[in-house]
């Protein structure tokens, strides 16, 4: 009987310890856009009333090769497939309105009220802001915009009509995820149906609608990139399915290599050529990047979220979503201070920017996990309970 409950135990474990490696990969994924936005930003020319002269991004040198930002983002497609079919793997037509609650509630209110604070700051960042050379920085935070840009923010659909880039450049990736919820039912559904293929059906069908326009979109990457969600559903349902597990030192040196791949790609070091899908930027850093997941989703540590090498990146994977969608907001003041100041050769320094803005980011995302992401779940959790119990009633 022991020895019964203690591989139960140890099952249960295994099953539960996916969410440990992905929440920290998580982290790791979002700070890598940090970086990426980090360099962008030192990459301008900067001019101020205090000075008369301009100052223009130095050579940023070795910190090219942690540019991985668009990586980063693939990896969130893929994350996300994985962690919603390791929750919601037995979700059915009548659970699917409960779902699409929840995934609401998980995405939406922080998103909206970081939309509040972007407004808020645009008028600021104007003002301040008073010699405009084109620079990454400023493009998001100079944009006009009228009712129906707001409307086709707030719904999540500024992908579909346009225009994008405005508020926060970062935005972009969001849309595109929760058009992926919408598309997770399906995929379940076509894993009852005919297995495995399933899910490469689906991005196959998906690829071929922006492939022969199909679909006119004002972006259509939400199609190009359906098979890092997709594949990412794929993993998990294969992790569920069998025992093999990977040796934590080669998972480790597996990841690695995809992200170290990706940015010899990046610096064109190694050259894809007219290859169909991976030759496209969004193609091989979502091919690296799922490489990457499935890597670590088999790895084979069993390391709990307490302990002390764990905890940490366990925190900032759980942060990692406000991580996310303020460290533009932290990037713009920052060039604001620089200019009023008369600091404009520290916006020359990538290293410095990414070290000032991943912790004041990180203090402001602690407290927007705190205050508005963990009461969203919370409260899309309730709603979807309600919700069920009418179905069941009905």
């Amino acid at each position: 009987m022991l020895k019964s409950q203690v591989n139960s135990s140890q099952q249960y474990m295994d099953k539960r310890q996916y969410l440990v490696q992905l929440t920290w990969l998580r982290g790791i994924a979002a700070t890598l856009v940090v970086i990426s936005h980090s360099i962008r930003t030192s990459e301008g020319k900067y001019a101020s009333a205090n000075y008369s002269g301009q100052i223009t991004g130095q050579d940023i040198g070795l910190i090219n090769f942690f540019d991985l930002g668009t990586f980063g983002v693939m990896v969130f497609f893929a994350l996300s497939g994985a962690t919603l079919y390791f929750s919601n793997a037995k979700v059915s037509l009548k659970a699917t309105p409960s779902f699409y609650i929840k995934r609401v509630f998980r995405i939406w209110p922080a998103f909206f009220v970081s939309l509040l604070a972007y407004i808020a700051f645009m008028p600021l960042f104007s003002h301040f802001y008073q010699f405009a050379n084109g620079n990454w920085i400023e493009q998001q935070f100079l944009a006009s915009w009228d009712l129906s840009t707001f409307i086709s923010y707030v719904t999540l659909t500024f992908n579909i009509t346009g225009p994008s880039g405005i508020f926060n450049n970062a935005y972009w990736s969001l849309p595109i995820e929760f058009q992926y919820y919408l598309l997770f039912p399906l995929i379940i559904l076509s894993i009852k149906l005919v297995g495995m293929a399933g899910p490469v059906l689906i991005a196959i069908v998906c690829y071929i609608l922006q492939k022969f326009n199909f679909v006119d979109f004002s972006s259509n990457l939400v199609f190009f990139l359906a098979y890092t969600f997709c594949f990412g559903v794929l993993a998990a349902h294969i992790y569920s399915k069998i025992n093999f597990r990977l040796p934590t030192a080669l998972a480790m040196l597996l990841a690695l290599c995809s992200a170290f791949l990706c940015s010899l790609t990046q610096l064109s070091y190694i050259d894809f050529g007219d290859l169909p899908i991976i030759s496209n930027p969004y193609g091989y850093t979502g091919i690296f990047g799922l490489m990457c997941v499935v890597s670590i989703l088999f790895i084979s540590s069993d390391l709990p979220k307490t302990h002390w090498l764990v905890r940490p990146f366990y925190w900032l994977g759980e942060v990692s979503y406000s991580l996310y969608l303020y460290h533009n907001l932290v990037l713009g003041a920052l060039v604001i201070v620089c200019l009023e100041w008369n600091l404009l050769g520290l916006l020359t320094h990538p290293e410095i920017i990414f070290l000032i803005v991943l912790p004041t980011t990180l203090l402001i995302s602690h407290y927007s996990y705190k205050l508005i992401e963990k009461p969203g779940i919370s409260l899309g959790k309730r709603l979807a309970s309600y919700k069920g119990h009418l179905v069941e009633r009905n």
